[in-house]
């Protein structure tokens, strides 16, 4: 009797991978962590298709060289045969290629189900070639002018699916929406009815079974709308969605749906095992990961999914004010998003040029971030030689009225500038700064303020979130965000738990420096008063950042 294994359907190269991706449950798993690798990616898909017709040349040319010589008879049959097959398989690449335009291009940068149809695309089209090295030679990808790690393979397919169930699960979003490729309102490729089952799969292997659910029966859907033109067991598919209603003990739509398998395959031995499981009631339960999630979730969750940027009430003379620098004339508007743990906005602080130049310069540099709290998501430090980086440190000075240098392998002021670049559902997990901590510390003092510069505008998700003051704030390109983890008395702030929110769709860069205390004594001296505010303390030490138009 064959098993449950057995029997079901090996549609897609993919589910060969679900097992190794299981064991990454409920985080976003993925081996291409920032959207700068993406776009490194689909952007070169022209030269390794130009690479491709180098080899063709070359191996053209080698064949009329070893029929004139003598001792590669036996060579020269798979050589014409590697020729026939790489022209023929050329002009296809060469033809998808050409049709992509730049929009569907940018898309599948930004877009999970654009990503996930441009993977699917490459993968299932090149993989024969890349990985047999006998047939197509062992300098095929010499000519391609890329190595095995800078292109997708199974496993990013299979990491690809894991992002889009995270984003479903975090933002609730609808299964038929992400089919069609509507996610937050913003349109990408639809999926077909294989990428549904896949994504099915993976959320029942995932602890996810409401959202496999969902998938499930939205590939029972879309295979009945095109007549079932696919591979998928019809029968196996009622089967499992029955045990998922089972699951949530909604027994009236199980039992239909088992008895329509059974139906249309009786001698299936799997049918029959789950209709009686079905009819008599007795369906394994599952694990659930909603059913325990992590302590922070529901909150978490709660402020990503609301609109724009959330934020206390405050007083309107203490919403809106100027900042003074030294430098005359120069002002920098601020939106005090929060009084107490204080909290603000400096809108349009840093140019489009000085953006473009960052990014141009750190995206080479890129390496995966190993910090627990940030998965998903790739960064590298600018040190201060570069102009970018000293403009960058004099404005996180002025709009914090604190010290800000940072000088490598010396005690500073300040800590490195944190260059980061969140990919698909990359995102950062709830953490106080106050209790992170760092080497530099020791000689440099406590942290006293952070301050975050946004490099790009979010399309959907990606908000930056307080959880404990219910702050949420969505990124505006050259906007910087200040805070302090101190308060004016001296005490550390701990309802200052940040996290940021999973990439749904666009492009997310940020930089991140931190402040210590060390030669800010002065600058930012203890309240008299316990109940001191950030306002009054500024107003008595920076009276020239002050300022009115």
């Amino acid at each position: 009797m064959a098993s449950e294994r057995d029997m079901t359907p090996k549609i897609c190269l993919i589910n060969l991978f679900l097992f190794y991706i299981i064991t990454t449950q409920n985080i976003c798993v993925g081996l291409r962590s920032s959207m700068a690798r993406y776009e490194t990616f689909f952007n070169s898909e022209h030269q390794i298709v130009d690479g491709l017709d180098k080899y063709i040349r070359h191996e053209t040319e080698r064949l009329e060289i070893i029929k004139k010589s003598s001792g590669y008879e036996d060579e020269i049959p798979f050589v014409e045969q590697r020729i026939e097959t790489l022209t023929s398989f050329y002009k296809q690449a060469k033809a998808n290629a050409s049709a992509v335009s730049d929009d569907a291009r940018n898309l599948r940068i930004q877009h999970p189900t654009s990503t996930l149809v441009g993977f699917k695309n490459f993968v299932t089209n090149w993989t024969p070639f890349l990985h047999n090295e006998t047939l197509y030679g062992f300098r095929f990808l010499e000519f391609l002018n890329v190595t095995m790690k800078d292109i997708p393979d199974q496993t990013d397919l299979a990491n690809h699916l894991g992002n889009i169930i995270y984003i479903h699960l975090f933002y609730n979003l609808s299964a038929s929406d992400i089919f069609d490729g509507n996610i937050m309102g913003q349109k990408g490729s639809p999926l077909t009815v294989m990428d549904a089952y896949d994504l099915a799969l993976f959320a029942k292997g995932t602890d996810k079974p409401r959202l496999a659910l969902q998938w499930f029966q939205v590939t029972l859907e879309q295979s009945k709308k095109i007549g079932n033109k696919t591979d998928i067991n019809i029968p196996l598919l009622l089967t499992e969605i029955a045990l998922l209603h089972g699951q949530f003990d909604d027994w009236d739509k199980a039992y239909p749906l088992v008895e329509e398998a059974f139906a249309l395959n009786d001698t299936d031995d799997v049918v029959y095992k789950r209709f009686a499981r079905v009819t008599t009631e007795n369906v394994p339960r599952f694990r659930n990961f909603e059913d325990k999630p992590p302590v922070y979730w529901k909150n978490f969750t709660t402020l990503c999914q609301a609109n724009d940027t959330f934020k206390p009430p405050l007083k309107w003379f203490h919403r809106c004010r100027y900042r003074c620098s030294p430098i005359p004339f120069k002002r920098y508007r601020e939106e005090i998003l929060s009084l107490s743990p204080y909290v603000s906005v400096f809108h349009n602080v840093i140019s489009d040029d000085l953006i473009d130049d960052i990014k141009t310069k750190t995206a080479k540099n890129l390496t995966k971030a190993t910090n627990y709290y940030y998965p998903k998501l790739e960064g590298t430090e600018i040190l201060e030689h570069h102009t970018s980086a000293r403009v960058l440190t004099k404005i996180a000075g002025d709009i914090s009225g604190l010290n800000a240098s940072y000088i490598p392998g010396e005690v500073s002021s300040g800590g490195a500038l944190r260059v980061l670049n969140f990919g698909p559902c990359g995102l950062a997990k709830p953490h106080n700064h106050t209790s992170m901590y760092d080497e530099r510390m020791f000689l440099s003092g406590n942290k006293v303020g952070f301050v975050t510069f946004y490099l790009t505008d979010v399309e959907s998700g990606g908000a930056t979130v307080f959880l404990d003051i219910g702050l949420r704030y969505q990124p505006k390109k050259g906007s910087a965000l200040l805070w302090f983890v101190v308060q004016p008395n001296g005490d550390d702030d701990v309802r200052l738990n940040k996290a940021e929110c999973p990439m749904a769709v666009g492009d997310k860069w940020i930089i991140e420096k931190d402040i210590h205390s060390h030669m800010n004594q002065a600058a930012r001296p203890c309240a008299l008063k316990l109940r001191g505010n950030q306002i009054g303390l500024d107003r008595a030490v920076h009276r020239f950042r002050h300022c009115r138009l």
